[in-house]
């Protein structure tokens, strides 16, 4: 039996066979188009520019199919947060600049293939030297979009397995999750990757056992029987019978308390000393809520509204949004409905905003900044927001705050809409609360003077502990455990929330931090009554809760 160690994606159990993915071959090429090679060939042996722009437009079309069925796939097993990788997938599929530059290539002689490659490779070579987040992601994006586009044009169809298996490889795409069937598609295990990746969070999103960062693996495991422990972070591989009578057990009790935690939808969460623990959901659309409610979420903690200006031509208009923020404060009834403005920046492009580009974009024109800077647009969500507030429980939430002055000018836009509103005839609610996130260290020391100009905080765990950190949460070599377990971090985490107590305002945690169970009896110790997760992780969060007690002084 041989052991394999890696970090926790999400926790599960998964026994199956290892499919073993290795990485594409990397194609070389001429340099020069005129000196003709087989990459630049087609099928005949001569190039007609013609019928390669053809086969290439066909081969476009085909992948923006694919890419729009793991959309759909995506909506169904997960939430449209996650499918939205797959909508910016085909948007960057259709972009008129990448086809000219495809088609050029094919003029200069080359063939369809060629000019896939061509174009990508130095697509991807103006990404690979970048250390930075966001650019990371858009070069696993690229990456990912060219092997669909090169396997379309080459006819090569995705697998269909039918018999159950754990993947394994150097690293996975956001594609790799969705083009396998959940139902034999039981985890994965890589090389590479991070706990932030779209890929991890797609896994969290599905809920399959995964882990990233393990070294060990290799080609040659192939075939091999497998147990993949998400919850200690290590697989076995040629178990002997008496581990896999005892993993298969465990998997038995773990399904029967999954079954179980469908009983807590509407209980209570009280911990073992008696401390009351409220969990609410991150959503991105108006089918989040449904979901929420049905997983027995408190509220909805969390409401990414980012993700209605992403993967379209133009913003959502006024009366679209409000459409939207209606629908989903109808559905949660009294249940408090956090909206988050646009947080907009950093690795969350809209192509119609004409953002330029920046060195270092998480640092840049980004959230409340960005919401400051487009006026027009910022002012159309907020006037959408308090014309829908009249229909339930809402709370407006801002991004990225990191001096008072930005608070005053947001509360001084508001006044404005209301002003507007009151004039056009239209009503709003006088009961919507207005919150920041807690996510730039330089608000620990400003937090009691911002306090007196909103009703709640919400602590952004992702980006507080990276920019405490200065380490990028998305570059799995940096070590994500240390990172979110840092005794600094969680040192700023119980400063942020005895200072909202003292002074008396509310305050919750959302980000992935919230969701990590091995930290409830940290929170239960400083007081922490409020967390916003995943919809997938309420249940198992609320069962947690239940067995959980405060964590005991040293």
């Amino acid at each position: 039996m041989e052991l394999l160690h890696g970090i926790s994606v999400f926790p599960g159990i998964a026994i199956g066979r290892i499919k073993y993915r290795l990485e594409e071959e990397q194609e070389t090429f001429s340099a020069k188009p005129e000196e003709t090679s087989k990459d630049k060939l087609g099928a005949s042996g001569t190039i007609f520019p013609e019928n390669e722009i053809h086969i290439l437009e066909r081969a476009i079309e085909q992948a923006i199919e694919k890419e729009n069925t793991f959309y759909k796939r995506a909506l169904q097993e997960t939430d449209k947060d996650s499918a939205s990788i797959f909508a910016f997938h085909a948007l960057i599929l259709k972009d008129v600049e990448l086809h000219k530059m495809m088609c050029q290539e094919i003029q200069k002689g080359g063939s369809a293939d060629f000019a896939i490659q061509a174009v990508f490779s130095a697509q991807l070579a103006y990404f690979s030297d970048s250390d930075d987040m966001y650019f990371r992601e858009r070069k696993r994006d690229l990456e990912d979009i060219r092997h669909i586009l090169l396997s379309c044009l080459r006819g090569i169809k995705d697998d269909e397995e039918r018999t159950p298996f754990i993947l394994m490889g150097e690293d996975l795409s956001p594609s790799d999750t969705m083009r396998y069937r959940k139902k034999t598609f039981l985890g994965f295990v890589t090389r590479e990757g991070s706990l932030f990746s779209h890929t991890a969070i797609l896994s969290r999103s599905i809920g399959i056992p995964a882990l990233v960062q393990c070294q060990e693996i290799s080609p040659e495991m192939e075939g091999r029987l497998c147990i993949l422990d998400g919850f200690s972070g290590t697989a076995y591989l040629d178990p002997d019978k008496d581990l896999l009578e005892e993993y298969r057990l465990k998997q038995v009790k773990e399904e029967e308390k999954i079954k179980a935690l469908h009983d807590l939808k509407n209980k209570q969460c009280i911990s073992k000393d008696g401390k009351i623990m409220q969990v609410f959901a991150n959503i991105a659309d108006e089918t989040g809520a449904e979901v929420a409610l049905e997983n027995g979420a408190d509220g909805i903690g969390l409401f990414r509204s980012e993700f209605l200006y992403m993967n379209r031509n133009a913003a959502p208009s006024e009366e679209e949004q409000f459409l939207l923020y209606r629908e989903v404060l109808e559905k949660m009834q009294e249940k408090e409905v956090v909206v988050r403005v646009f947080d907009i920046g950093a690795d969350k492009e809209v192509p119609y905003l004409l953002q330029e580009k920046e060195k270092n974009p998480a640092l840049g024109i980004r959230g409340i900044r960005l919401c400051l800077r487009e006026r027009a647009l910022f002012k159309a969500q907020i006037r959408a927001l308090l014309r829908a507030s009249l229909y339930g429980n809402l709370s407006i939430l801002l991004p990225m705050i990191s001096s008072m002055e930005e608070v005053l000018e947001t509360k001084k836009i508001i006044e404005q809409c209301k002003e507007e509103l009151m004039q056009e005839g239209q009503a709003y609610s006088e009961k919507i609360s207005l919150g920041i996130m807690v996510e730039v260290p330089a608000l620990l020391f400003i937090l009691e003077d911002i306090a007196k100009e909103v009703d709640f905080f919400s602590i952004g765990s992702n980006d507080l502990s990276q920019y405490l950190m200065a380490m990028d949460r998305e570059n799995g070599t940096n070590g994500e455990v240390h990172l979110v377990h840092h005794p600094a971090v969680l040192k700023a985490i119980r400063e942020i929330v005895e200072k909202s107590h003292k002074i008396g305002i509310p305050i919750g945690i959302c980000g992935e931090m919230a969701a990590d169970s091995s930290l409830l009896p940290f929170f239960l110790s400083i007081g922490v009554t409020k967390l916003s997760v995943n919809v997938p992780s309420i249940l198992p969060l609320k069962g947690r809760i239940l067995e959980s007690e405060s964590q005991k002084e040293e």
